[in-house]
């Protein structure tokens, strides 16, 4: 059974919440993080991405070593305040399209990655995080929870929503969107939530995989006696779960009719007005001004491949990106970009139908139980399978080491 702590966060003053947190998602030029930086000097930027300071010696070393000082800074001028004493944290999201996530925020055990109490479903990218070791490292905090989930408990559930009733300790708004933490440091409460998660079997990564590995690393490889992690802890049922639009740009002009008679060895292919349900075993091809379903044949023989190989993703990408657009790491390739579930249709269909893209593919979500299940058997989802809410923000809770 996974374990969970109180601990003592540093959270942004009161009122200066929206000023400090950052959202980490948002993929800024080097020229709009400057304006940012410029424009705030509370910024969590200047200790998320330190090096839009430097021009020359742009090191991991030199700017993270900047991040740390600056973390001290607004420490010192009482911008960031450290709560006194350990505590948990319920927390939701009402989002301003009004879709609302609670759940709690709590340390884990980093012992719980490593022993497979804590699953994950993808591989990480080195460089990726080998940049995230090193921040940590430098800087010795960690500014955004990893997201785990679990199957729903209606003893956390209650506990949880108890809260809903009460005034939060901190309320801000980002972006159109609410954020409200309540503290716990009822040392009752907290044993009757360290109590309620021995009823969970085990977390499972739903987004983080990167920061937990970055984690793992940092306090291995220095040996620390406390091995907590900062973790969002949200049920399944408070998950959603969307695609990803895989977009492709080819080098070369694509025969439309030489790509389906390939497509079409192992699956119907038809023209359709893209606006229907997909289901798990279909999805969409946008392409030449046109939009095309693709169904997979009832005689293809799915009996012998694990859970992994039978996800639509995987499926996509074995018997279409592999072998028919020579797509062999998804991860690395240019020609291949990802855009979230979330954007309509017609957006992609434009990008398309304009030429800035070759073509795309629209899929079904996964759901909660295709990741219990491929993580469960340990197996790995191709990248950018989910994309998955809620998306936390960087820098309004704050982990130090």
């Amino acid at each position: 059974m996974p374990k969970i702590a109180p601990f003592r966060a540093t959270f942004p003053a009161e009122g200066l919440e929206n000023q400090v947190a950052i959202d980490s998602n948002v993929s800024l030029t080097k020229s709009e993080l400057f304006l940012k930086l410029e424009e705030n000097p509370f910024s969590y930027y200047h200790i998320f991405k330190p090096q839009t300071h430097f021009t020359e010696d742009n090191s991991l070393e030199k700017s993270y070593a900047f991040g740390k000082s600056y973390f001290k800074q607004l420490k010192e001028q009482q911008v960031l305040i450290k709560d006194k004493e350990p505590a948990l944290y319920v927390y939701q999201i009402i989002n301003k399209d009004h879709s609302s996530f609670l759940g709690l925020i709590s340390t884990v055990d980093i012992n719980d990655y490593e022993n497979g109490v804590i699953k994950k479903h993808e591989n990480t990218l080195t460089e990726k995080q080998t940049k995230l070791f090193k921040h940590i490292e430098i800087t010795g905090f960690i500014g955004e929870p990893v997201l785990l989930t679990y199957p729903a408990k209606s003893k956390i559930n209650k506990i949880l929503h108890s809260y809903l009733e009460t005034r939060p300790d901190i309320a801000f708004e980002y972006e159109g969107n609410r954020h409200k933490y309540w503290k716990i440091q009822n040392p009752n409460i907290i044993g009757e939530l360290e109590s309620a998660f021995l009823e969970v079997n085990a977390f499972y990564i739903a987004d983080g995989h990167h920061r937990t590995a970055s984690v793992y690393q940092y306090i291995k490889e220095k040996n620390l006696p406390d091995c907590s992690m900062l973790a969002y802890l949200v049920s399944d049922e408070q998950l959603r779960i969307y695609p990803f639009y895989r977009l492709f740009k080819s080098h070369a002009a694509i025969d439309t009719e030489d790509l389906i008679r390939k497509i079409s060895q192992n699956f119907f292919v038809e023209e359709s007005t893209g606006s229907e349900t997909l289901l798990s075993n279909e999805f969409l091809i946008l392409i030449n001004k046109k939009t095309l379903k693709a169904t997979l044949k009832p005689d293809y023989n799915l009996q012998n491949l694990s859970i992994a190989d039978k996800l639509n993703v995987t499926l996509l990408e074995n018997l279409i990106l592999k072998p028919i657009l020579n797509i062999q790491d998804s991860r690395i390739d240019s020609r291949l970009t990802f855009l979230s579930g979330k954007i309509g249709r017609d957006i992609v269909k434009n990008k398309v139908d304009s030429g800035e893209i070759s073509l795309a593919f629209a899929l079904a979500p996964l759901t909660a139980k295709d990741i219990f299940e491929v993580s469960d058997q340990q197996l790995i989802m191709p990248p950018k399978s989910t994309f998955v809410e809620p998306k936390l923000l960087s820098g309004s809770l704050i982990m130090e080491f």
